[in-house]
């Protein structure tokens, strides 16, 4: 049995609305974003770091102790740490710096 047209329709029309809701909620994010003051946004930072590591410290609690690459696993949570250093620092200095063009400052 073949689907009618309005089957498609009406799931690409939901498709299309939810992208819309999306969209509309990730740009009011932006600009809340955009009005918290630096100290607030390294507060913000720092509580996602440490509600990270906290995570990683449990998973690893919670690990068999023999399964081993203790090391990689370090080395991965040192990765993701500095990763997203690097891009609170990047997003702080492209307000007005080198890279401010690339967001439309």
């Amino acid at each position: 049995m073949s689907r009618s047209s309005s089957e498609v329709g009406l799931y690409e029309a939901a498709w299309n609305q939810l992208l819309i809701d999306l969209r509309r909620h990730f740009d009011m994010a932006v600009d809340y974003v955009n009005t918290l003051s630096e100290a607030e946004k390294l507060m913000g930072v720092g509580i996602f770091v440490a509600v990270f590591l906290i995570m990683l410290l449990m998973l690893a609690a919670t690990k068999n102790s023999h399964s081993g690459g203790n090391g990689r696993q370090f080395s991965g949570a040192l990765f993701v740490v500095i990763v997203v250093a690097f891009g609170v620092g990047w997003t702080w200095d492209t307000s007005s710096g080198s890279l401010a063009h690339l967001f439309g400052r």
